[in-house]
């Protein structure tokens, strides 16, 4: 395993001037990522010298406690140990915003030995005694996993989430299924985006056997330590694609003012309504009398509307490297607005019917924030 030349980083940060944060990221034997978000100006000491870290990071558990009995929390005094960046390995981190990267680290002891207990130098050690006899391992990793809804059940347990299209469960196996993988095409085609972007050599989906089960396949690699360890490299951008979501309502409200100055009422619309279409058999939109909006099911969706695109809503905040920060909106959207009347000022415009909305893909971006 190689450590990484700070030339390294110059490089990156002469391709990356908008890059303006860097998560170092240590991950121990029970596999979960941990380390610091640096500032750019930190970022060239890492490569130079390494970073401090304590060593009973080594060891947490699963939920971030330390193990004392490993003797590495009150017998050193959790000493420090050094962090340091794995060559090759940094990369943007694109659903944690534009403006971030992600840099490996493996763990040495402050004499320059590397820890014995750093997965990564252990399998290292693997590695050595297979070369050794003339062998070269190569590694595929199948990845098995479920999305989840982010909300609760009302007793507090996990669900699978809602699909986009009809608003149901899954409740079928359905094995190697494609309904089910495109309804978790906007989710994959975000991943496979962030995964190209980390070199993460990651291909094919499908519908594994349980109702909500998809699995994904890394490429065979004759580096055992990227195929291995690097895993985490895959779950981050897995579990962390920024801020997607999808909406659904219907909607009405009594009226909505717009006072401009000290003139009151100049803008004002009067019977709202937001759903998924008018229902009517004698629908007219020019007669608010014969509007009908019934139906559990007929809602205004805003993101993974049921197109050939399937994709999230999505919100991201990126600064640039003059800082100016903005918010950069994504809003798939389809249904029906509908408004009884329109009167700007003493001038009445009668009804408004906006049907039939149809965004593929609509992108809204506010600067200077």
């Amino acid at each position: 395993m190689t450590i990484a030349d700070p030339k390294e980083v110059k490089a990156f940060l002469d391709k990356h001037p908008e890059i303006q944060f860097f998560e170092i990221v240590f991950t121990n034997m029970a596999g979960v990522p941990r380390g610091k978000r640096l500032r750019r100006h930190e970022i060239e000491a890492v490569y130079a010298n390494g970073r401090f870290l304590p060593g009973s990071i080594l060891v947490n558990d699963i939920t971030g406690q330390d193990v004392e009995a490993t003797g590495l929390v009150w017998e050193d005094g959790d000493a420090d140990r050094v962090a340091r960046p794995i060559a090759g390995r940094i990369t943007p981190a694109p659903w944690l915003g534009a403006d971030v990267a992600q840099v490996p680290v493996t763990m040495y002891e402050l004499d320059g030995k590397p820890h014995d207990l750093d997965p990564r130098h252990v399998l290292q050690r693997v590695i050595d005694r297979f070369a050794a006899d003339g062998l070269v391992p190569v590694v595929a990793c199948e990845l098995e996993y479920y999305l989840v809804d982010a909300r609760r059940t009302a007793n507090g347990k996990i669900q699978l989430p809602p699909s986009p299209l009809t608003g149901d469960r899954a409740s079928q196996h359905q094995v190697y299924g494609l309904r089910e993988v495109e309804e978790a095409s906007g989710f994959l085609r975000d991943l496979w985006v962030s995964a190209d972007a980390m070199g993460i050599p990651l291909e094919g989906a499908i519908s594994e056997y349980a109702p909500g089960q998809l699995e994904l396949t890394l490429k065979h690699h004759a580096d055992a330590l990227r195929a291995g360890p690097g895993l985490h490299r895959f779950w981050a951008p897995a579990t962390g694609q920024g801020i997607r979501f999808d909406s659904r309502t219907a909607v009405f409200a009594d009226a909505f003012t717009y006072t401009y100055n000290t003139t009151p009422a100049a803008l004002s619309f009067t019977g709202i309504h937001i759903a998924g279409a008018a229902t009517g058999g004698s629908d007219d939109p020019a007669t608010p009398s014969t509007w009908e909006f019934g139906g559990v099911s007929n809602v205004f969706k805003i993101g993974s509307i049921g197109d050939v695109y399937n994709t999230p809503a999505s919100m991201d905040v990126a600064t640039d490297a003059g800082g100016i920060t903005t918010v950069n909106l994504s809003l798939p959207m389809s249904g029906t607005v509908r408004m009884e009347n329109v009167q700007f000022g003493a001038q009445s415009f009668g009804p408004v019917a906006i049907d039939n909305i149809q965004f593929h893909r609509l992108n809204v971006k506010i600067g200077g924030l």
